[in-house]
């Protein structure tokens, strides 16, 4: 497994598991001490705007007063792709 080999194994992380743990930064958004503004597109097709692994805004902004989040219909991913993952630009 490449990411084993190349992620992992360097940085001593018995598995992806472990590494993506230790590097979530999910836990560090609650203490933001300066304002973040959160964009995203509903039809992005990388980053997940429903089901199982998205993050809604009303979890976002009660982790801190600091973040503001902002949805769009349209934009797809990095304002790059459409939701076929041709890229428009």
């Amino acid at each position: 497994d490449i990411e084993a080999a190349v992620i992992c194994k360097p940085w001593g992380h018995a598995n992806p598991e472990a590494y993506y743990e230790a590097n979530d930064g999910f836990a560090d958004l609650g203490r933001l001490s300066c304002p973040l503004l959160c964009v995203q597109s509903s039809d992005d097709n990388v980053v997940p705007f429903c089901g199982k692994y998205a993050i809604s805004d009303a979890t976002l902004v009660n982790l801190s007063p600091f973040i503001a989040c902002c949805t769009t219909l349209l934009g797809g991913h990095l304002s790059f792709l459409d939701w076929r993952g041709r890229s428009w630009a």
